[in-house]
């Protein structure tokens, strides 16, 4: 749902999508989250769909301060949703998409790993499930130990403040970290087995952010090149995503000074995003400008 509503976002001009969000406005007015509290209120999949869509809007035209103002009403809506309808795949979807929005809103603290009370309830409420969630469990364990490990290297303090990070979830990140690499690892190679696409192909893009994280850059650049293979083969991919793909590999081999490298991914990326017309001419520049600095230092 967010990647086709990003999409859809995409092909609209600025002044378009403020249109929309009159529209969404005018849907979820001051009255509207007044009824929410009252006991006869029915509450409906529909409804939450769409208060999700309009804040993934607001963010998407950079309305933070709008987005933060909604955040905490459509959590409610949700979490009395979960009272009502009880634990449902498309319910907890919805959850899991709140969680990485109220993300985006954390600012670092030394003192505090922010991210750690979102990623776990997704962690939680995935735990043991099939499917589309069994994946999004693998990748809030991955996220969750990326961010951790990101935290650190900034110049988190674990134990500080007791009220901030209590000593059980320090015990329980660094019981994950041991445990699930492996453990992953090796559901991974089962899953390839399987030609499970949209597993291999969401996992290693997880992995590889892990590992460029932790100081692996190489083991991190293994697996995005094996993503390229990969996608081929993945029915679910956007040209976008292997344009992208192509430009983020190009600009890791460039951080080593691998100009030669580098340069035909950069040239696959603007060959992909000129075929994907107007809306990417800008990334097709990035692309171009890259190209002629991988010539320049590769003379």
């Amino acid at each position: 749902m967010v990647e086709e509503l990003y999409t859809d976002l995409m092909k609209l001009t600025p002044e378009e999508v403020e249109e929309r969000l009159v529209f969404w406005r005018e849907e979820f007015d001051g009255e509207r989250r007044e009824q929410f509290s009252t006991t006869e209120y029915v509450f409906s999949q529909d409804e939450a769909e769409r208060f999700m869509e309009y804040l993934h809007t607001l963010m998407f035209a950079k309305h933070f301060e709008e987005s933060a103002f909604i955040l905490p009403f459509i959590r409610d809506y949700l979490d009395k949703m979960k009272m009502q309808a009880g634990d449902v795949v498309w319910l907890i979807e919805l959850i899991i998409e709140w969680n990485y929005v109220a993300i985006r809103f954390i600012s670092f603290d030394k003192n505090s790993f922010g991210e750690y009370e979102f990623l776990r309830e997704i962690i939680d409420i995935t735990e043991g499930k099939d499917g589309a969630l069994k994946l999004k469990n693998r990748q809030a364990k991955l996220g969750l130990l990326t961010a951790y490990h990101y935290w650190l290297k900034q110049g988190g303090i674990i134990g500080v403040f007791e009220e901030k990070i209590f000593k059980d979830e320090q015990t329980w990140i660094e019981e994950l970290n041991n445990t699930f690499l492996p453990s992953i690892l090796e559901e991974l190679s089962v899953q390839t087995i399987a030609k499970n696409y949209e597993f291999v192909v969401q996992i290693k893009r997880a992995l590889a952010r892990y590992y460029i994280q932790n100081n692996m850059p190489n083991e991190g650049l293994v697996l995005l090149k094996e993503l390229l293979v990969d996608l081929e083969n993945y029915k679910e991919k956007s040209e976008a995503e292997v344009a992208d793909l192509n430009m983020e590999i190009g600009t890791m081999l460039t951080q080593y000074k691998k100009y030669g490298s580098a340069k035909p991914y950069f040239i696959s990326a603007k060959e992909q995003y000129e075929k994907l017309g107007e809306e990417f001419e800008t990334f097709a520049y990035q692309a171009e400008g890259w190209i002629e600095e991988c010539e320049a230092k590769n003379k």
